[in-house]
């Protein structure tokens, strides 16, 4: 029987909860005070969220801090995705400081609201970011004292002459920053990469300064012997390369273009200060302009000591004022030590983080991540990936072959068998290469051409990755059992001796060798060179296995390899001569995957030795597990899609899940030879059009291409007719078509 969707909400059913027509004197007050100009709807938005939960939940403490939540969460509600400012523009230390609260009182009433409003994950990241990125210029700013005081003299105020003093070109260095660091691309605004463009700012003045009528500024005690961003970077810990490429292939050419643009006088590029108070007021506007329409604090704040307390730059009461501003007693979050702990890469946005809500237990592990399994990687981050890829084979190439499996418990010493298959391997490899090379020579045109020796260094580099992942796989397997309690004793020889297990590691290792050089030749493509061997739905384990067992790789190689995990999920093993169909054809329908399946063996390894047709009438854990990881898959990127389309009814998302979950119970054989986002797509579109959503098929194309696994042959070429399959008729005559169309 067919499963009807019928939605319990009447639209002529009465509301839970009556909502205010008009918003309160207060509420319009407040905003009137911030901005007389603001967009009324938004307002009315804010207004009714605000009195939604204000029925619901009693809002301890003033109202004017949860109204001014509610504001902040509708202006971005309101903005358009893909929209890189908001739809209004204001100042929130303005906002805060009409609330008469303190900043981090108002951020600790933001997370609750957050969590009132059942806030999206893209609202959390969004509140996230403007928290991090105050915590990133307190931490900043506390580093910029001790800099500034060592390139810099003490100049105090003269009432006979009008000089620049100390605190005035404190506050400019500071602003110069601050401008500078908004002018960052996305997701570049974190710790280090702000902490080098400090230096770089600090650089640049300094160099501007000894070269204009302000000398008596520069200390004359600084280290005179180097430049100045090379005295600076030793000094205090800049990362040398860094520093010097942002300073010259991003600062000064930003900079250039900003005078070009008509944002900043030309005066700041010829480093020239003589015309000092005209660039601090191009300064300021183009970050305030910056700073409103990203909805951030002020980091003008730090600057209020000087205000309040005169030139204090050198007085350490000046370093404990500064930071204080942002909470009296509770400046403990934002203490310095505490955040440089958290801010390697991106992490300071768990700073002061609401808790999220977290998949189900059985789902955490189903899809390997950078944050997860790459801990110890941060470092490589920054290097180039053919440069760490050759750090890699040159440690196993200095230790060689010699690697022995005699902690292993096998019978005999499988070097032998292990040789001779990566052997078959190689040359199956050069088999398929050449061969491609042979055609291309007729046809005079090639997209890959390779030389033989470029050729035999591929094969080289893939036979020593090859060994090294065996290597760390064995040793990660033995390790894991002892941290587990428990004795090596399972003998691996069927294990080492399965063509499977080694085939598997060797695509990994060519597709890894392959992507870091460059080369146009994708993963699909090498998997086509084995297809006898080993089939996607029995290698596709190996990527995990391989992050978990080297934490050594980049976080670029462990996203790779999620990538390719990814794409045997979605696609690759849903191809007609796939395993799976037959391992399914005698079995039960798909159950829902909400319980861990227990895997007969304790190693990790034991993964590898089971056979997919060892039960007739049940799904074996090895499939258990691949589904479990499909669907967690389909979750994240239905919710991804659901935020996209804004569909926010839990009615409508539930649906759409359950319609998901009916095609793989029961209609399985939908995915075949199709991609696994064609069916989240159509169960989409199905579902919106029976709730009678405003949402067009070419809507739901459009926010997929935004997907980071997005590709246009997913919706340009889609098969239509499943009866040619079951014909086995020549793939190339298929009747597939483009949805655009």
């Amino acid at each position: 029987m067919e499963e009807e969707f019928i939605d319990s909400a009447s639209d002529n059913q009465a509301p839970l909860l009556e909502i205010g027509d008009q918003p309160s004197r207060d509420f319009l007050e407040l905003f009137a005070k911030l901005d007389p100009t603001i967009n009324g709807e938004i307002i009315e938005k804010a207004w009714k969220q605000y009195d939604t939960i204000s029925q619901q939940i009693i809002l301890e403490g003033s109202s004017s801090v949860w109204m001014a939540c509610a504001f902040f969460t509708s202006v971005w509600k309101s903005t358009p995705i893909g929209h890189q400012e908001l739809i209004c523009h204001y100042s929130l230390l303005k906002l805060i400081e009409l609330c008469k609260v303190s900043v981090l009182d108002f951020f600790d009433k933001l997370n609750k609201w957050a969590d009132m409003i059942l806030a999206t994950r893209r609202l959390l990241d969004f509140v996230n970011r403007v928290q991090s990125n105050l915590a990133v210029s307190a931490v900043i700013f506390k580093k910029f004292l001790p800099i500034f005081r060592y390139a810099f003299a003490q100049q105090k105020p003269s009432s006979l002459e009008k000089h620049l003093t100390s605190a005035e070109l404190f506050e400019f260095i500071w602003l110069f920053f601050i401008t500078m660091r908004k002018q960052l691309p996305a997701n570049n605004e974190d710790l280090m990469n702000s902490y080098n463009l400090l230096l770089c700012v600090v650089d640049y003045i300094y160099h501007a300064i000894s070269i204009s009528r302000l000398k008596n500024h520069l200390n004359a005690d600084f280290d005179k012997s180097k430049t100045p961003l090379e005295v600076l970077r030793e000094k205090f810990e800049g990362a040398s390369l860094d520093t010097k490429h942002l300073s010259t292939h991003w600062l000064n050419p930003k900079l250039l273009r900003l005078v070009i643009e008509n944002l900043i006088p030309f005066d700041i590029v010829e480093d020239k200060f003589n015309n000092f108070t005209a660039i601090r007021k191009a300064l300021e506007q183009l970050y305030e302009r910056k700073m409103s329409a990203r909805s951030e604090v002020d980091e003008r704040i730090f600057l209020k000591p000087l205000l309040t307390f005169g030139d204090i730059i050198f007085s350490d009461k000046f370093e404990e004022e500064a930071i204080s501003v942002l909470s009296g007693d509770l400046c403990q979050y934002i203490n310095n030590d505490f955040l440089i702990k958290f801010s390697s890469q991106n992490c300071l946005a768990k700073l002061n983080a609401p808790e999220k809500i977290q998949p189900p237990t059985e789902g955490k592990s189903y899809m390997i991540t950078p944050d997860t399994v790459c801990q110890n990687s941060a470092f490589y981050s920054d290097m180039k990936l053919i440069e760490r890829m050759d750090e890699l084979l040159s440690i196993s190439r200095r230790e060689g072959k010699s690697f022995n499996f005699d902690f292993v418990d096998c019978q005999g010493n499988p070097r032998e068998y292990i040789a001779e298959q990566v052997h078959i391997f190689g040359q199956k490899f050069l088999s398929k290469v050449r061969k491609e090379e042979e055609e291309s020579n007729e046809r005079e045109s090639s997209d890959h051409s390779l030389n033989q020796i470029q050729l035999e260094k591929y094969v080289a580099d893939i036979e020593t990755l090859f060994y090294y992942l065996l290597q760390k796989i064995l040793i990660y397997d033995q390790q894991k059992a002892l941290a587990m309690g428990l004795e090596m004793n399972v003998d691996l020889t069927a294990i080492l001796q399965s063509s499977e297990f080694l085939v598997s590691i060797y695509i990994c290792a060519a597709d890894l060798i392959l992507w870091v050089n460059e080369d146009s030749r994708t993963f699909r493509w090498i998997t086509e060179i084995f297809t006898d061997n080993v089939a996607p739905l029995e290698f596709y384990r190996i990527f995990e296995l391989i992050v978990r067992a080297d934490t050594s790789f980049s976080r670029e190689m462990v996203k790779h390899l999620n990538q390719l995990e990814e794409c045997v999920l979605e696609e690759l093993v849903w191809t007609t001569d796939s395993p799976l169909w037959a391992a399914l054809q005698n079995s039960r329908i798909v159950e829902q995957f909400g319980e861990s399946s227990s895997v007969p063996s304790s190693q990790i390894l034991s993964k590898f030795t089971g056979n997919l047709q060892r039960n007739k009438s049940d799904l074996t854990p090895q499939i258990i597990n691949f589904f479990k990881k499909v669907y967690h898959l389909s979750a994240i990127r239905l919710t991804d899609l659901f935020e996209r389309l804004r569909i926010s009814d839990e009615l409508t998302k539930r649906k759409i899940w359950t319609l998901f979950e009916h095609v793989f119970r029961t209609k399985i054989i939908l995915l075949k030879d199709r991609h696994l986002d064609q069916i989240l797509m159509c169960c989409v579109y199905i579902i919106t059009k029976v709730c009678s959503l405003k949402i067009a098929f070419q809507d739901i194309i459009f926010h997929y291409r935004h997907q980071p696994q997005a590709s246009s042959n997913v919706y340009r070429n889609v098969l239509m007719r499943m009866d040619l399959i079951d014909k086995k008729e020549d793939p190339e005559q298929t009747e597939r078509e483009d949805l655009i169309r």
